[in-house]
């Protein structure tokens, strides 16, 4: 009689013993056959098109719900990030400016500049 193995993540029916196989407890073994518990059974039966590792764990993986994120929500976001990525440039190159190594200070005032355009790219309002 054919019963229901886990064999190299996927579930199979098989009628053991065949040639070669090996019996084992867990779902990574490979070229090893774990049987299906009766939880397991019963789960794939109430649930036909689960996935092997869904049996596995006795549970569905859901799907996340998409975020619905609003201008606010995007503006706090990308202040988060201002802090983060860009506050560190932007006082360095006041520091040089003060200082008088325009140079430096130029070249920091281009790369705060360009966070700041990374960053309203990486976060764009919804028009």
């Amino acid at each position: 009689m054919k019963k229901l193995y886990f064999y190299n993540r996927k579930i199979v029916s098989a009628e053991l013993p065949i040639q070669g196989y090996r019996l084992g407890e867990h779902f990574n073994n490979k070229d090893i056959h774990v049987p299906l518990s009766q939880e397991q059974s019963k789960f794939l039966e109430a649930n036909p098109k689960a996935k092997a590792y869904e049996v596995w764990n006795n549970a569905i993986t859901p799907i996340p719900e998409p975020i619905e994120l609003t201008n606010e929500d995007i503006k706090r976001l990308r202040a988060q990030e201002y802090v983060m990525r860009s506050d560190k440039l932007y006082i360095t190159w006041k520091r040089y400016e003060e200082q008088g190594e325009i140079d430096k200070a130029t070249q920091l005032k281009f790369d705060w500049l360009q966070e700041i355009d990374n960053i309203n790219l990486e976060y764009p309002y919804i028009k």
